[in-house]
Formats: structure tokens, sequence, C-alpha cells
């Protein structure tokens, strides 16, 4: 599915695993800029008032890390696309993605605490992003 890496956390496998399970809970199609804004508020649930715990550890430069946190999820989207974990609909001005039925299988073998508070967090994220109540640092438009 992806380049190995000699890391295992913030690696590219990480991230298309964590945006398939994303894609797998959200059941609607979204732009990547809000599969990627939607991923970072997530792991960062608490630092955002989406959660009682940040995923990922709490940090006082959650700002310093968006820009490329965005970047690294822009990157596992096209992979998940490029081998069939997701699709991309490019019918509207900005292409939709979703999960594919090869994505979804892997997703229905993820069973962890950690992946349960995502869905739940992911959800949320989208959620208030869509509605407008909240708001991350850096650019908003379509990348």
């Amino acid at each position: 599915m992806v380049v190995m890496s000699s890391t295992i956390f913030n690696s590219q496998f990480e991230n298309c695993m964590r945006l398939l399970v994303a894609l797998d809970k959200l059941e609607t199609a979204v732009t990547a800029t809000e599969l990627a804004d939607a991923d970072f508020a997530a792991t960062y649930a608490r630092h955002f008032g989406l959660g009682r715990t940040d995923l990922h550890g709490s940090t006082a430069f959650v700002n310093a890390i968006y820009t490329q946190r965005r970047s690294k999820a822009h990157e596992a989207i096209q992979a998940l696309v490029a081998h069939g974990y997701a699709y991309a609909d490019h019918a509207g001005d900005v292409p939709r993605f979703t999960i594919s039925e090869s994505g979804a299988y892997l997703v229905s073998h993820v069973s962890s605490s950690y992946a349960q508070h995502y869905q739940r967090y992911v959800a949320a994220a989208l959620a208030a992003l869509r509605n407008d109540t909240l708001h991350l640092i850096g650019v908003k438009e379509e990348a």
C-alpha cells in the first residue's frame, strides 16, 4: 500500500490507516481539505474542544504541526486513491473522496480504543468544520 519507512509514527502508513478509518466513519464524500482538517482536529481533540484527550499527546506546538500534517494527509489521500482504498469523485469543482470496498475491508479489521476514540472525534470534527464552529490555523481553500 505505501512506501516503507524507518518510523511508525507519522509515517505514510499510519496516516493512510487513520484516514481510512475516518472515511469509513464519515459515511459522506469529503474534500481532501475537509478530511485533512478533520483528521488533525481529531488527533488533538482536547485542544479543539472535541473530546477529553489529545490522541497524539498534548503539546504546546499544535499550531506549528498543522501545516506539515495537512501536507502529509494530502499525500496519504493520493496514495489511498492510487492503491484503490479510496475513490475520488471529480464531478464537482473540487474532488470528493469516499472509502472503497477494499478500504472498508481493511478498516473492518481495525479494533482498538484509539480507533474508537478517533472515529468519534473525527465525526465531531467534520460536523464542526461544516457548521463553521471549528476553526483551524492556516489556509482554508482547497489544495
